[in-house]
C-alpha cells in the first residue's frame, strides 16, 4: 500500500508548496521502516521526542499507515530508552 503514497508524494509537495519543499528537504519520507531507521537514529544519539507531522490532513490513509506500521514499532524502541530523572 506504500507506494501509493510513494507515487503521490511529489504530487504532495508541489501541492503544498513551500511547506512540502522544507519536507523533501529535510524531512523523512518513504516507507515506514525509512521513517522507522531515522526514528532509532535519532534515539542512538539522545533524542527522547520526535513529532510527527503531515502536512495533508485530508489523507486519512497517512494516518491509518502510521497508526497501524509506525507507532506501534516507535513505542517498542522507546520502551528501550532510559527513563529521565
Amino acid at each position: 500500500m506504500w507506494e501509493r503514497f510513494l507515487g503521490t508524494f511529489r504530487e504532495r509537495a508541489a501541492r503544498l508548496g513551500e511547506p512540502g519543499a522544507r519536507l523533501l528537504a529535510q524531512g523523512v519520507v518513504g516507507e515506514p521502516s525509512d521513517v522507522l531507521a531515522e526514528l532509532e537514529r535519532l534515539a542512538g544519539v539522545g533524542c527522547e521526542i520526535a513529532y510527527l507531522h503531515l502536512y495533508d490532513l485530508d489523507d486519512l490513509d497517512q494516518v491509518r499507515l502510521l497508526g497501524r506500521e509506525v507507532v506501534p514499532a516507535a513505542a517498542e524502541l522507546s520502551a528501550g530508552l532510559p527513563t529521565s530523572t
